[in-house]
């Protein structure tokens, strides 16, 4: 998880970086973004990561049924 936080952060570093170098480029592309289509991309992968979280503790629990919905779902 450490590992995953080094990385996510040295992305948002370099993102932020670049975002102060060429504002004007990023500008652009918030103009152009589909934000409806953003926030059911966040919603669906939320969703998704939850539901499978969700199925490797109703394993855990022994209860396979309930798991593998869940691993549908996701």
């Amino acid at each position: 998880m450490i590992g995953d936080l080094i990385v996510f952060a040295a992305f948002f570093a370099i993102w932020s970086a670049a975002a102060a170098e060429q504002p004007e480029v990023f500008a652009a592309g918030k103009a152009h973004a589909a934000r409806t289509l953003g926030l059911v991309n966040t919603a669906a992968l939320l969703t998704s990561s939850w539901a499978a979280a969700s199925a490797i503790a109703a394993a855990r629990r022994s209860q396979p049924t309930h798991a593998a919905r869940l691993l549908a779902a996701a």
